[in-house]
């Protein structure tokens, strides 16, 4: 299974660090994980959900 099977129901993307949450986006409508330079730096991209107003 790829990683990215695990997140493709996701539609809250949230970030915490040792301050406390630093990213918080509510309105996702997909989410790509990826592994680069020899799995030593995680990616993460998310794209919005469509405005329906």
């Amino acid at each position: 299974m790829n990683i990215n099977d695990y997140v493709e129901n996701v539609t809250r993307v949230e970030l915490i660090d040792g301050s406390g949450r630093v990213y918080v986006n509510m309105n996702v409508a997909d989410v790509i994980v990826s592994l680069q330079d020899n799995k030593r730096t995680l990616k993460i991209f998310v794209e919005d959900a469509k405005d329906e107003s």
